[in-house]
């Protein structure tokens, strides 16, 4: 039957059929919010840094406190200047659980503090390595722990391995710290800050703001380095590294997004993806999570949060729209979280946590607008 419309109309309705129907089939999940004041919520905006411990509590560090969430309120952890068995500073940039149960708080400024969480005391522990810790990630044995500073690598040996007896008055030598040589290539200490470290076997990779990619071998204390210009490494910053379920590590770059470090019996190769081929909206990752059936969750600094498929290059994107209650609440991704019952936590730069659950929708925990700290680092 020939079209009553001009030709140019039926054209455009054509088109248009053609994307609502592309977008009835790709469309994301629709997504809720909900908000809570500072008072009954997050102490701040900005959520760097999301742990889940082994009962099922998220711990969500902020820039103005630590609060640990059980579904249904929260518990606030803050430094109080009248009470030395409160947290040394409240800018929290690191979170990790012991073996033992312990929960481990690196600070800025403040160095680390690690909670009983049966009583919530805390021990400060801020003089005994760098001020500025990024990352603490538990050892093979179960009483170490290393950390990635704005001074190096350190190691930490905890003598009472996580007994009882000590945990709220430790002895001066309870807590061994060990700083880690990292000479460069060319002989020269290691001057960068490392913001991310992951565990694979006895090996020891981390990444760093300006150095590249590190290897630290435990075992015989060697250490190779990866900078750009070889391997096809573009970058030299690095925001985060990680290992999924397959033992592939992934890098986080700052300017040439994700990397896949490849490890075999020959050299060390890297491969990139960014916003030219593989679908990312910024080229700034600053947070890798396993997201399962070989796919991996990816947080970029202003391009939101995207599903990531590296055998197709292709990704399912989460983005903030500002005319959309129901959309991300912002591009500026901090920290991911899977928790282990398949949720999906994410922690913004300003705008608070959203967790996401792949039936129900995201839902959002907000403090009140505090736009007083912008810092990137």
């Amino acid at each position: 039957m020939p079209c009553s419309l001009t030709k140019t109309k039926c054209i455009l309705i054509l088109l248009l059929l053609f994307f609502w129907q592309s977008y009835s089939f790709s469309a994301l999940v629709p997504v809720t919010f909900n908000t809570v004041s500072s008072i009954q919520g997050l102490p701040q905006n900005t959520a760097r840094v999301l742990l889940q411990d082994r009962n099922g509590f998220v711990w969500v560090g902020t820039e103005d406190g630590l609060v640990r969430f059980n579904g249904y309120s929260m518990k606030s952890f803050r430094k109080q200047h009248d009470n030395p068995a409160s947290l040394s500073d409240n800018y929290i940039s690191a979170l990790a659980e012991s073996r033992d149960g312990r929960i481990w708080v690196g600070t800025m400024g403040g160095g680390l503090n690690v909670i009983n969480p049966e009583s919530g005391e805390v021990i400060r522990l801020e003089k005994q390595s760098s001020s500025d810790i990024f990352s603490i990630v538990q050892g093979i044995k179960d009483h170490e722990l290393w950390l990635g500073t704005d001074s190096g690598l350190f190691h930490l040996d905890i003598m009472d391995n996580g007994t009882q007896n000590n945990r709220n008055k430790p002895e001066p030598n309870q807590f061994i710290f060990s700083k880690i040589p990292l000479p460069m290539n060319d002989g020269t200490p290691m001057k960068k800050s490392i913001s991310a470290i992951v565990l694979v076997g006895d090996e020891i990779w981390f990444s760093t703001r300006g150095s590249g990619i590190g290897q630290y071998k435990s075992a015989d204390g060697s250490v190779s380095w990866y900078l750009p210009g070889k391997y096809g490494l573009k970058d030299d910053t690095f925001n985060t590294i990680a290992v999924d379920h397959n033992g592939i590590l992934w890098a986080g770059g700052q300017n040439h997004g994700l990397v896949q470090i490849i490890r075999g019996t020959g050299e060390t190769q890297f491969k990139h993806y960014d916003k030219d081929n593989s679908e990312f909206a910024a080229n700034d990752v600053m947070a890798i999570a396993d997201a399962g059936n070989n796919k991996l969750w990816i947080g970029t600094w202003n391009g939101g949060l995207a599903l990531f498929d590296p055998a197709t290059g292709k990704a399912e994107l989460y983005r903030q729209q500002p005319a959309d209650p129901h959309s991300l609440a912002s591009d500026i991704i901090m920290d991911i979280l899977c928790t282990r019952d398949n949720q999906v936590w994410v922690g913004t730069f300003d705008r608070g946590i959203c967790w996401f659950n792949p039936a129900p929708p995201f839902q959002t925990y907000r403090a009140k607008p505090d736009n007083s700290r912008k810092s990137r680092i």
